[in-house]
């Protein structure tokens, strides 16, 4: 390695950048480790940064010279403090680890989460020694460090830290033999000792940032020592392979990290009917218990309003689905009060409607009323289950979306009490097959139906007793091959849907009427219906353990919230019943910017 010509390319980066990003005690925990993991990325790219970051040994290490050695000072010193704010943010992360840690120790499960957390231990210290000593090193003067101290640092952390790094890696993301992940198994006892859900988010970050930053010490002491035995290329395949493993690790640990920390809020002039998140926007359609009915455009980042419209003759808004930058939504006309209109809208900044299709239920005066109980698309097909009062039975109205013109229906006569949900959500479609909930007046109880679109007949009814206490308001979801949903009483029920009869795998009374269901991740979240006048009511999320155990936390949004949507990074929860807010929920600390792209001309593979 040419030394004088590194710290030319040294200097010229701090000329050309003097006002470089200083590291605060007060930044975040995630934005500091993502901005040194980007450091040592460059680092391992281009060999020199403007604090060193991965070169410190090489820089003590100069020996004497004509080397501007009063640069290479103020880059050690920049290091320095660096080094000072991570290992700050790493003891407080331990120190709050410890608190957790005690009192998770009486919940089920807590003494084996303890014993985990203990059997780490040496591994931390081991990572810490060197840290240390790494930190003492970047204070000497260029060129003043000792060769054989560097020397036996280096090959101290070449021989002992990835053996650390992989232990902290093996327990977070579980190991070979399938035991549960620390990641599991500490947010699941996090979950049961925790007071309340913010209490719970808390512990969890803790909990995972404590360990992704020692990885993350681990990571630069190991660039440190392979470039100083002139080895960048050992150090790029590390970075490569460690960070992807660390980018994996961020990725189980999301499936815990809950959004109910409240980033914004917005007040409206009509309620929320519905939220619709795409991209980096955020549409509502207002205006479904008042008739100043809208569509609105929001930056949720900013919780800024960018645009509003009303489309024409619409009385009451109702549900929204979405396919390649057009939305589909069902609303009532005002010239008609019992049509009903799919507009097709094309989504951006200005929105606008590009078509419209009508349908009137059967019937006449009072009598003629549809009630939509289902909406999704799956496909090229949007899929809206309608009952029309006083006519026995149900209507699946299909729309192709290519030519956005009405197919033909779906028509079962069955006498029936109530199938799908009134909240607009009570059908899901996949795989050919339409899944939904009823109970009809030949069979008994209440029951899991399943429809072949092919043949527009029903293929399985399987029970799904008790009888549901509001069989029209059955909200379901569908992760992977798992159904969820709630009864619109106080049942919580879960199917497999991987065969062609679902499996009840889970069924629990809860003490709370049901209306929205969303599962991310480990997390379930539902909004409860306070009483028959509003249906606002609070958000209840549950932690899915193994076996399905469930374990619950509420909080309670404004005054009550009623529509509910999730995206990447937001939970979105609008208010109704008289209400007009909509609420966007965060992470505590966003751990989506802990994923770190890994440059592919440079990834490589270490075994472990």
């Amino acid at each position: 390695m040419d030394i004088k010509q590194e710290m030319e390319a040294l200097l010229a980066l701090q000329k050309a950048q003097p006002g470089n990003r200083p590291l605060l005690m007060g930044d975040k925990d995630t934005d500091i480790f993502q901005s040194v993991l980007n450091d040592l990325k460059d680092a391992v790219i281009s060999k020199v940064k403007a604090k060193a970051t991965g070169w410190i040994m090489n820089l003590v290490g100069l020996g004497p010279g004509p080397e501007p050695k009063d640069e290479v000072k103020e880059a050690l010193e920049k290091q320095y403090q660096e080094l000072k704010v991570i290992e700050s943010k790493i003891d407080a992360l331990s120190a709050a680890l410890n608190t957790a840690v005690e009192v998770v120790k009486t919940e089920i499960d807590g003494a084996k989460y303890f014993t985990a957390v203990q059997a780490l231990n040496p591994s931390a210290a081991n990572i810490d020694a060197a840290f240390e000593r790494l930190k003492m090193a970047s204070q000497l003067e260029a060129g003043a460090g000792k060769k054989s101290e560097l020397d036996e640092l280096a090959s101290y952390i070449r021989n002992n830290i990835p053996n650390a790094f992989i232990a902290i890696k093996n327990n977070l993301l579980g190991t070979s033999s399938g035991g549960e992940n620390m990641t599991s198994l500490g947010t699941r006892v996090a979950f049961k000792a925790a007071k309340s859900l913010n209490e719970y988010a808390a512990m969890a970050h803790t909990q995972f940032m404590y360990y992704y930053g020692l990885q993350l010490k681990a990571l630069m002491l190991i660039i440190e020592a392979y470039h100083y035995n002139d080895s960048s290329g050992m150090a790029s395949q590390y970075y490569n392979s460690y960070v992807g493993q660390m980018n994996d690790e961020v990725k189980i640990y999301i499936n815990y990290a809950p959004k109910i920390t409240l980033q914004n809020s917005l007040q409206l002039d009509s309620d929320v009917a519905d939220i619709l998140p795409k991209g980096d926007r955020v549409y509502v359609q207002a205006g479904r218990e008042t008739e100043n009915t809208k569509f609105i455009t929001i930056n949720p980042k900013t919780a800024q309003k960018i645009n509003e419209f009303s489309p024409d003759n619409v009385r009451l808004n109702s549900v929204m689905a979405e396919k390649d930058g057009f939305t589909y939504t069902a609303s009532l006309a005002k010239d008609d009060s019992a049509r009903w209109d799919f507009i097709k809208i094309r989504l951006g900044d200005a929105p606008s409607e590009v078509g419209r299709l009508s349908w009137g239920p059967p019937g006449s005066g009072y009598f003629r009323m549809g009630i939509l109980l289902g909406y999704d698309i799956d496909g090229d097909y949007l899929y809206a289950m309608f009952m029309a009062l006083g006519v026995p039975g149900f209507t699946i109205k299909v729309i192709n979306l290519n030519t956005f013109a009405f197919e033909s229906d779906i028509v079962f006569t069955n006498e029936l009490q109530g199938i799908g949900s009134s909240v607009g959500n009570g059908i899901k479609v996949k795989n050919g097959k339409i899944y939904t909930t009823g109970t009809f007046n030949n069979e008994k109880g209440f029951t899991v139906k399943v429809i072949d679109i092919s043949t527009k007949t029903f293929v399985q009814s399987v029970s799904a007793a008790p009888t549901s206490g509001n069989g029209t308001k059955s909200p379901l979801v569908i992760k992977d091959n798992l159904m969820y949903f709630v009864c619109g009483d106080t049942q919580l029920r879960i199917f497999d849907i991987s065969t062609d009869t679902p499996t009840k795998l889970y069924q629990q009374y809860y003490t709370f009427y049901m209306k929205n269901i969303i599962v991310d991740g480990n997390l379930i979240y539902i909004t409860t219906d306070s009483n028959m006048r509003d249906t606002r009511g609070v958000l209840v999320v549950f932690y899915i353990g193994p076996n399905l155990a469930l374990s619950q936390l509420s909080m309670q949004i404004g005054n009550g919230t009623s529509a509910l949507r999730i995206d990447k990074n937001y939970l979105y929860a609008g208010a109704g019943g008289g209400e007009k807010t909509l609420y966007i929920m965060s992470y505590l600390a966003n751990p989506n910017a802990l994923i770190i792209p890994v440059t592919p001309s440079l990834a490589g593979s270490l075994p472990e």
